[in-house]
């Protein structure tokens, strides 16, 4: 941790994670936080207002529908509405993709075995 007599005039540390940080700077650079009450409150909310999908949220709808059900779920308990009907909804249609090319490829299978006589 650095203490604020070690560091050079202009800067001060982070009131967060006590990093070193210019004296002007809203956020601080190694943490991400803002600096005053005010701009973490006002950006804070804004935020939350930012419907656009996350790597993570994409990467989740993609390979685990079910785990994404979960994760809309805490979006919107945590007040992004539109952030979590998106996962929810891109969820939703990618297991019924997922669930109609099982179907599919099943009765492919079934069709093709028993013309070769497996079954």
């Amino acid at each position: 941790m650095n203490s604020k007599s070690n560091l050079p005039k202009k800067m001060i540390p982070c009131r967060w994670c006590h990093e070193p940080i210019m004296n002007y700077d809203d956020i601080c650079k190694h943490c991400n936080e803002y600096q005053n009450d005010f701009d973490q409150h006002k950006y804070g909310k804004e935020l939350l207002n930012d419907s656009t999908l996350s790597i993570t949220d994409w990467v989740i709808i993609f390979l685990f529908q079910l785990i994404g059900f979960g994760l809309g779920g805490i979006h919107l308990a945590n007040g992004e509405k539109t952030r979590g009907l998106k996962v929810i909804i891109y969820s939703l249609i990618l297991a019924f993709i997922n669930i109609t090319t099982a179907i599919v490829n099943y009765g492919i299978f079934r069709y093709f075995s028993k013309l070769i006589n497996l079954n």
